[in-house]
């Protein structure tokens, strides 16, 4: 096992120690090459990403993994059949107030 790997796995039994949902992720070389991508991306000044792709291939936990690491919280909308859109512009005033005075 990779010292790197090793790492990873150190850190998502941290991740699942804390009060985050349990997550099991196997880190095979793909895997931790989007955990690299994401955390240049997340590390740059303004850095945001917009996650497109099929469900269920571990985008969302490899992007809560890599923010946690960073010591980054982050925030998923999870709208709903009544979410409109001044739902979705409250949420996001609120995570900018949020991240404005917090970040």
């Amino acid at each position: 096992m990779t010292p790197l790997i090793k790492y990873l796995n150190n850190k998502l039994i941290e991740y699942n120690i804390g009060s985050h949902g349990k997550m099991d992720l196997v880190f095979f070389e793909e895997a931790i090459f989007h955990i690299l991508r994401i955390s240049r991306a997340l590390r740059q000044p303004r850095g945001s990403m917009m996650l497109i792709g099929v469900g269920g291939s571990g985008k969302q936990s490899l992007t809560k993994l890599t923010s946690s690491i960073l010591r980054y919280q982050d925030v998923t909308i999870e709208p709903s059949k009544q979410y409109g859109v001044e739902d979705f512009r409250n949420d996001i005033k609120e995570y900018m107030k949020i991240s404005g005075i917090e970040g």
